[in-house]
């Protein structure tokens, strides 16, 4: 699947980042896609918007203020289905998060800081797949 594939407004992401600058470059890149996006500034406010509304796709920044994003991801797996099934990417700078402790918490991928157009891309677009065709089923 390509970009030139989505259906303009088709999907809707969740973009979770305590910096105004990364929510506003990955909802632009998102936009790019076809893809229409929310946006959450810690774990608390992503638990919330998960709670009161529909994603395809939650992009979570690790490191926050008030709910870190591995915290906020448990939450999230601790919540009734469908909700709990949502994809989580991981999206941090920080050298010292691996991805064994995001996988931990719940999260189905990592994107690292900074973030690179091409990697945000194919990630993204490998987690708005159905669920059959995410790992080349």
């Amino acid at each position: 699947m390509d970009a030139a594939v989505l259906e303009s407004g088709r999907y809707r992401v969740l973009v979770v980042d305590d910096v105004e600058v990364n929510r506003l470059i990955a909802i632009d890149l998102l936009s790019r896609l076809g893809v229409e996006a929310a946006e959450a500034r810690d774990g608390l406010e992503a638990l919330w918007a998960v709670q009161n509304g529909l994603f395809d796709l939650i992009l979570m920044d690790v490191q926050m203020p008030v709910m870190d994003g591995l915290a906020a991801t448990s939450a999230i797996r601790a919540l009734p289905t469908p909700v709990a099934r949502i994809p989580i990417i991981a999206v941090t700078a920080g050298w010292h998060i691996d991805e064994s402790r995001c996988a931990a918490s719940g999260m189905n991928d990592f994107l690292a800081k900074p973030i690179s157009i091409e990697s945000f891309t194919v990630k993204v677009m490998k987690w708005l797949r159905p669920p059959e065709d995410r790992f080349g089923h």
